[in-house]
């Protein structure tokens, strides 16, 4: 794609850098600091808002309007809604990805169940059935799932499935105090209390190599695990898969 655009803008030299996920919103926020921006940059749709309410972002419309493949009607909904703030747009669309169940089918045979949890009812009973402290010494040998205490992107999923919002169409009134917003929370919360998944702020484990070995049978993440599970852990292929989340009143994912 640089050599590509290059040959087609021979006065424009690009720098193509690549940086690790998980280090570049800090780089980010130091070069907006230092006012050394890249001209163009892949961001977490997370990240939208946040960087154009600094004005770090370009408003892209006047640019779009001339693409013949820039078009709203051209994406999904969803995908092109992550690019506005307050009706602007910021960015485009690349790609788009959904989060899943994966699953360790074996342990859940082993355990008596011939198919992952389809409701919140069913991830409970499994994953308690799952979760094991083997020699009785207090501490879990296994649990059931890999949830964060602290991430609003997981619980939003389970406030979504059940029918609640955390803001109200304007993104303005938080509207959480609703009898949705206080059975997520509960649901969530008994997770947690019954040793379905570690207590720990935020995950520290490693996935592939907890899921390899029996620790955390289920997680929730997306399309790119799948590689990282063949290439990191590739003894345990064919044991597991991955499956549409757990439903409440919908199965509801991002």
């Amino acid at each position: 794609m640089v050599q590509q655009f290059e040959a087609e803008n021979p006065d424009v030299q690009v720098t193509l850098q690549a940086i690790p996920w998980g280090a570049v919103h800090e780089k980010l926020i130091t070069a907006v600091a230092g006012r050394t921006t890249p001209d163009v940059c892949q961001l977490g749709t997370t990240w939208v808002p946040e960087f154009a309410a600094i004005r770090a972002l370009e408003p892209l419309r006047d640019y779009v309007k001339y693409s013949s493949y820039v078009q709203e009607e051209y994406f999904l909904p969803g995908a092109w809604k992550t690019c506005l703030f307050n009706g602007q747009l910021y960015s485009i669309p690349w790609y788009v990805e959904t989060r899943v169940l994966f699953y360790r089918k074996d342990l859940l045979q082993e355990a008596g169940f011939d198919h992952p949890p389809r409701t919140w009812e069913e991830l409970l009973t499994i994953g308690k059935a799952l979760a094991r402290d083997i020699d009785g010494d207090g501490r879990m040998e296994r649990y059931g799932i890999s949830l964060p205490a602290v991430d609003w992107q997981h619980f939003i999923i389970f406030l979504w499935q059940a029918g609640g919002h955390i803001l109200d169409e304007s993104n303005r009134q938080a509207v959480m105090d609703t009898p949705e917003a206080a059975t997520t929370l509960d649901f969530y919360t008994r997770l947690f209390e019954e040793k379905v998944t570690p207590l720990v702020l935020s995950p520290v484990y490693d996935i592939p190599q907890s899921f390899k070995s029996g620790f955390l049978p289920m997680f929730i993440s997306g399309p790119w695990e799948v590689q990282l599970l063949r290439q990191q852990v590739p003894e345990i292929e064919g044991k597991w898969e991955v499956a549409v989340l757990p439903a409440k009143k919908s199965a509801t994912s991002y």
